[in-house]
């Protein structure tokens, strides 16, 4: 079983937001969703961390996410 290799949390932080970058995502979008996959990593909830971009990339290049919806809140 190979040994368990640390990464430094702000080299996650710039890997994702590459990602999501090419992805098309916006720069402040990237950040949010950045943070919660880090927030999630870094409370060990690794099933909904950096790993849910191997999950978010497919469904972009597949249109079933759109990297830049146009939400708008109509009622609170």
């Amino acid at each position: 079983m190979p040994a368990t290799q640390l990464v430094k949390s702000e080299d996650l932080r710039s890997f994702s937001s590459a990602v999501l970058k090419k992805m098309g995502v916006p720069r402040e979008d990237q950040e949010i969703v950045t943070a919660a996959l880090l927030d999630a990593e870094l409370r060990g909830l690794e099933t909904h961390g950096i790993v849910r971009l191997t999950m978010y990339v497919p469904l972009i290049r597949k249109g079933m996410i759109n990297p830049r919806p146009q939400i708008k809140m109509i009622t609170e």
